[in-house]
């Protein structure tokens, strides 16, 4: 069982400065990248290793999925600090969605 703690996760998600850049910045890390494989499951895109094809094949699919389910497409381009707080809660609950299942 996943527990989610949204304020807690909002300042690990976008780091401890992000009222504060929200408002100074519009550019940073996308939706996207922050829902990623690879962020998801804290792995290192640098890192040379094992082969995880079949992961990132069921990955796809509960993304989609979650996608569905929470209206995310919309948001994959946008930055996490220009989210609205609605938004980057259903973003927050896409993240603890896709790393419970994996």
């Amino acid at each position: 069982m996943t527990r989610i703690s949204l304020e807690a996760e909002q300042m690990v998600a976008v780091g401890g400065s992000w009222l504060q850049e929200r408002y100074h910045s519009g550019e940073g890390e996308t939706v996207a990248d922050f829902l990623s494989f690879e962020s998801v499951h804290d792995i290192n895109p640098f890192e040379v290793g094992g082969d995880h094809s079949r992961e990132k094949t069921m990955f796809r699919r509960r993304m989609a999925v979650v996608d569905r389910m929470l209206e995310l497409e919309p948001l994959f381009e946008r930055a996490l600090i220009a989210l609205s707080n609605g938004e980057l809660r259903r973003v927050i609950l896409a993240r603890a969605l896709l790393k419970e299942n994996g």
